[in-house]
């Protein structure tokens, strides 16, 4: 099979377009055989192949199958195949005369085969005529003599004439159009020599009234970043000895509660062994001897049992014991809010110092912050002076 007959079959490498009085495109053979029939059929249905010479339409397609055939040069590619393809359409439609169905002239014809049936023939003729190239003066002899018939004789020198006083008229308004139109241009050229030197003016006023804009807002924002870095600074102090504040007046809080605590219990256990010696006391008292529980507790001779004594020195110096050291951690507390309180008051009236400018000076400073951040003492009270209890009379005499 020759080379390029593959494409009888095929699809197309690319989509070939012609021009026969309207464009087309055909990505296919069939695509193209089907465009063919077509255009014969519409041929036919305005007589064209009555005026033709015979077997015109057989030839064009049969040319177009074999110029796929036939083809068959090794050297040409597919790319140059097409345009070649391209070109032998166009000719052949072009040399047989045929009119496009798509194309102004069948437009043309078709609105006269509905409105004047019987002047087709004649013009598919001169359409033929003209597609073919031929230069056919008969043509134009026919028109001539039907005018003549039809009782127009035009004078083409009157209308001639008339055409060339039109002219000339439009020529002078032209002229003096133009004349016009170049006074206009010189005014508005001085227009726009003027304008351009007062924008020009202008321009340099804006400049130099930019450049001062300018300066003044570098001024404006050097001032407000130096004051927004004092500021800042000034506000990092502060926030700095705020924070201390509210951890003092916390740590004050927190130390009074304890100290509520401590003392709330220290109080109440007070109360409770002071009780319970006046209730034991009262019930040693009122014991009688001859009972089995005073029996044991009372000697034959009415004293109490040594074990009763020792166990209620215990007792009461175990409880002297908790109580002094609930004391103590009450005290402590005491102690230790006071101090607090003491700190934060202090750090509040630095910082309302400091706001005022040129009060503290560097040896001031000095002075104060030592006072501030002093190491904190528990307020443990080591030797209150209270009397000592039996145990550690007890224990000194054992001593000795």
């Amino acid at each position: 099979m020759p080379a390029f007959a593959r494409f009888l079959e095929e699809p197309f490498p690319k989509t070939l377009s012609i021009d026969t009085g309207a464009k087309h495109s055909f990505k296919s053979y069939e695509a193209l055989k089907k465009w063919v029939s077509e255009e014969m059929d519409y041929l036919d249905s305005i007589g064209f192949f009555q005026i033709s010479v015979g077997g015109v339409r057989s030839q064009f397609i049969n040319e177009l199958k074999s110029f796929f055939i036939n083809n068959n040069q090794h050297d040409w590619t597919d790319e140059f195949f097409f345009q070649k393809l391209k070109k032998h359409i166009e000719e052949q439609h072009k040399r047989f005369g045929f009119i496009d169905s798509r194309s102004k002239e069948a437009k043309w014809l078709n609105k006269l085969k509905e409105d004047q049936p019987l002047l087709l023939n004649g013009a598919l003729q001169y359409f033929l005529s003209k597609r073919k190239g031929n230069s056919d003066n008969n043509q134009m002899g026919l028109f001539h003599a039907y005018m003549y018939d039809q009782g127009i004789e035009p004078n083409f020198e009157t209308e001639r004439k008339q055409y060339e006083d039109y002219f000339n008229e439009l020529e002078e308004r032209k002229t003096a159009l133009l004349d016009g139109l170049d006074d206009k241009d010189a005014k508005q050229k001085t227009q726009i020599e003027e304008f351009e030197a007062l924008l020009k003016s202008w321009m340099g006023k804006f400049k130099d009234l930019n450049d001062a804009h300018e300066l003044a807002h570098a001024d404006l924002v050097s001032k407000h970043e130096a004051n927004m870095k004092k500021t800042e600074d000034f506000y990092e102090k502060k926030l700095a000895f705020k924070q201390a504040v509210t951890y003092w007046s916390d740590k004050a809080t927190g130390h009074k509660t304890l100290s509520i605590w401590f003392g709330s219990i220290s109080a109440v256990l007070m109360v409770a062994t002071l009780i319970g010696v006046f209730v034991i006391g009262n019930s040693i008292l009122h014991l009688d001897s001859s009972s089995d529980y005073g029996k044991r507790l009372i000697t034959d001779q009415g004293a109490l049992q040594l074990w009763v004594y020792g166990l209620f020195i215990v007792s009461i110096t175990l409880i002297i014991w908790l109580v002094r050291l609930l004391v103590k951690v009450f005290l402590s507390n005491l102690h230790l809010q006071t101090d607090a309180n003491e700190r934060a008051t202090m750090i509040q009236t630095y910082l309302a110092l400091e706001r005022e400018e040129n009060v503290l000076k560097p040896e001031d400073k000095e002075l104060i912050l030592p006072s501030i951040f002093r190491t904190t003492s528990t307020g443990i009270v080591k030797d209150d002076g209270s009397p000592n209890t039996p145990l550690n009379v007890f224990m000194k005499q054992t001593g000795n």
